[in-house]
């Protein structure tokens, strides 16, 4: 069970499945619970950590979209450290014009926080051959991407009514 396993995530139960230190990437078909779940633990991590003062980074949630118009308007430095979860990965478009260059600000970012460590979760429509296409973020990245997450599918049809 999905929420099982994300409550031994959160809790750093040894019975989580997969890698502790890794990152989540629910996967999952439109509208079967992949933000909410997501959203809610971003909202509870960060109850926690602003109730008991705990020395830890605050959760940004954020849609890929977002995340990329952000990046080009400020930098993708501001995002390499800080604990984020990306909503819709694979949603956003894959190429940005920059004075004339062509630069992949999602794909970037990926590859500099992969470096770095830094931990990230997400949520997307795509299995990770699709991520890893050339029409999405390329084998390199894709390779990455199997280090840093657990991925995790969320089964069924649309919740939404």
């Amino acid at each position: 069970m999905v929420i099982e396993q994300l409550y031994y995530y959160a809790t750093h139960n040894p019975s989580f499945a997969g890698d502790l230190n890794k990152g989540i990437l629910l996967q999952g078909k439109y509208g079967c619970g992949k933000t909410i779940l997501l959203e809610t633990y971003s909202l509870l991590h960060n109850h926690i950590v602003k109730k008991f003062c705990l020395n830890q980074p605050l959760l940004l949630f954020i849609k890929s979209v977002e995340l990329q118009e952000q990046i080009i308007r400020q930098s993708v430095k501001m995002f390499v450290q800080r604990p984020l979860i990306i909503d819709e990965f694979g949603r956003e478009p894959k190429t940005a014009q920059d004075y004339g260059n062509i630069n992949r600000p999602i794909s970037e970012l990926l590859s500099l926080r992969s470096d770095a460590g830094t931990l990230t979760h997400g949520t997307t429509n795509f299995i990770l051959d699709t991520l890893s296409s050339e029409e999405f973020y390329g084998r390199m990245i894709g390779y990455r991407l199997k280090a840093m997450f657990n991925f995790i599918t969320l089964q069924g049809e649309s919740r939404r009514h």
